[in-house]
């Protein structure tokens, strides 16, 4: 049962925290209070899942009475009860098989009460530990302890027997049972569990040795860092102590790098891609690769794409495209959705391609050259398109459906050297210069920025929080100002200046928002948290300023932090 609730826990973000935390301090009550919110989330929403663990679950042994030491006394005779029905006390159930049986039935069809006693039983199970670990360790049951002369049992003073045959119990550091050690990258140390929370507003930075090689190539999935280290790895490390929960190596060779490109991420691939395909849920990665040339053919490039399984940890796929055509410049995931993982590639000549890559099956989708995607929202994908009119450049907004490439809308024809950026769950804003135009995603219509009612007013950059509301640092003929605006509705909620009196209140650098909270550092070059609903102070000590942030840690200055609350 252990290795089955562990695996489907695993496959994802607040499963593998909930697991992390637990196995770290099994007996601690908030550790098993949010596993058994966790597994009672997944067993109430996923039936066949809850069969399975059915048919798993721990039934008591039957109790075996003693044998008599009187001969047994005669039956009675059987009682007659109403309409005729013999009453002879041995009519009960068939033990605990028929019981198991009964309840896989009882859950197969869908019956609310069976379900409901099952996810008590389980979470009860995992509350109490379950023996320690034992629900998430080894299922297998304990050889009988050996006992000594006074017959008393090893395992009755605390001595575990180990694998090697040595107790535990005389050193303070053993564990009983199989032991997670570090695997290559970690630090060896374990920093504090992080406390989930949404937003964080407290952080806690892990033990040195833990950090990022490249901040444009990282994402937060929950507690776990995925990147792209050394350039050619797509790599699962968890945040907390530093441990590869998984990897995947290119399986190419990389380009060489220009002697006179002294850029630190020249060539180096961009952060992945995170999304699903069906039930499962995947990392993507795409890195540039040297093809060598046979015969009378030179060598050439093209970009291999790769795919992680983060519920298995397991390789699930390697996609080479855009062979020949592909120029030595690094690729990019722009996004996941409909189970297509979105990749940019540069070209030899003229704009980059598109490409969707179906995680699922490795197939390439569609192709799009001159299109540029930037970013994703939805099924829909946004992004530039570029041609060449008289020897002119010329580039336009467009949208494409993920699932098939079809174009779904154009805007702002003719214009060039723009930025999209997600300004709300539907919508964009494209930037040229001090020029900003608010796009829907769904229909591409021009949207008011009724936050800009003043002469000379431009966005300088936004950070949408995820949820409702987007900040804004905007520059003004009268001073700069830093703006909280309703992403639905447009209203401006708060504006603080950036420059201000004695006493007064000092707009913050903004390095990020999410799920109600703004992130930043104050003039005197302390970190701080603002509501991002309010714009009022929040925290005056989280500990960190991070630009990557999840409900278990944050990315800062290329230090990992985990969530203090």
């Amino acid at each position: 049962m252990g290795e089955l609730v562990r695996r489907r826990l695993s496959s994802q973000p607040d499963g593998r925290a909930a697991v992390e935390a637990f196995d770290a301090s099994p007996q601690e009550p908030s550790t098993q209070a949010e596993l058994c919110r966790v597994l009672v989330h997944v067993l109430s929403a996923e039936a066949p899942f809850a069969v399975e663990l059915a048919a798993l679950v721990p039934v008591p042994a039957p109790v075996v009475p003693p044998a008599p030491t009187h001969p047994p006394a005669p039956p009675e005779p059987p009682r007659i009860g109403r309409d005729g029905i013999i009453i002879d006390g041995r009519s009960r159930n068939r033990g605990n098989l028929a019981l198991g049986d009964q309840l896989i039935q009882n859950v197969r069809r869908g019956d609310a009460r069976t379900v409901l006693i099952l996810i008590a039983a389980l979470a009860l199970v995992v509350a109490m530990g379950y023996g320690g670990t034992k629900i998430l360790t080894d299922d297998s049951p304990a050889p009988p302890a050996a006992s000594d002369a006074s017959g008393r049992s090893a395992t009755a003073d605390g001595l575990v027997p180990d694998p090697q045959g040595e107790s535990a119990g005389g050193d303070p550091s053993g564990t009983a049972g199989p032991s997670r050690t570090p695997t290559s990258g970690s630090s060896g140390r374990s920093g504090p569990a992080p406390v989930r929370a949404d937003p964080p507003t407290r952080f806690t930075q892990v033990p040195l040795g833990n950090h990022t090689d490249n901040d444009a190539a990282v994402v937060l999935d929950g507690a776990d860092l995925i990147t792209v280290a050394d350039g050619r790895e797509l790599r699962v490390t968890a945040v907390r102590d530093g441990r590869v929960l998984a990897a995947m190596t290119s399986g190419g060779r990389l380009p060489d790098r220009p002697q006179d490109d002294r850029s630190a991420t020249a060539g180096v691939p961009g952060r992945p891609g995170l999304g699903t395909s069906g039930d499962r849920r995947f990392a993507v990665a795409a890195f540039p690769l040297t093809v060598p040339g046979q015969g009378t053919t030179t060598d050439h490039f093209a970009v291999e794409v790769d795919i992680l399984d983060l519920g298995t940890g397991k390789e699930a796929g390697r996609v080479r495209i855009a062979e020949g055509t592909a120029s030595p410049g690094a690729p990019t995931v722009a996004g996941v959705a409909d189970g297509r993982a979105v990749v940019l590639v540069p070209t030899l000549a003229g704009p980059p391609t598109s490409y969707a890559v179906d995680l699922a099956t490795g197939s390439v989708v569609w192709t799009l050259p001159g299109f540029e995607a930037l970013l994703i929202q939805g099924g829909t994908v946004a992004g530039a398109s570029r041609t060449r009119v008289e020897g002119e450049d010329r580039s336009e907004v467009q949208a494409v459906s993920a699932k098939d490439g079809t174009v779904l809308w154009k805007a702002l024809a003719d214009s060039a050297g723009f930025g999209l950026s997600e300004f709300a769950t539907d919508k964009v804003l494209a930037t040229r210069g001090n020029t900003s135009t608010l796009l829907s995603t769904t229909t591409g219509a021009r949207l008011p920025l009724r936050f800009l009612d003043a002469p000379g007013a431009g966005i300088n950059r936004c950070w949408f929080d995820g949820r409702a509301t987007t900040v804004c640092s905007v520059g003004r003929y009268d001073g700069s100002e830093l703006t909280g605006i309703d992403s639905a509705g447009g209203d401006v909620l708060w504006r603080i200046q950036f420059t201000a009196g004695a006493g007064e209140r000092v707009a913050p650098d903004v390095t990020a928002a999410w799920h109600g909270a703004v992130y930043g550092l104050t003039r005197r070059g302390e970190d701080v948290v603002l509501d991002a609903r309010t714009g009022q102070d929040r925290e005056l000590s989280p500990g960190a300023a991070p630009y990557l942030v999840s409900e278990y840690a944050a990315v800062a200055k290329g230090n990992l932090y985990v969530s203090a609350g």
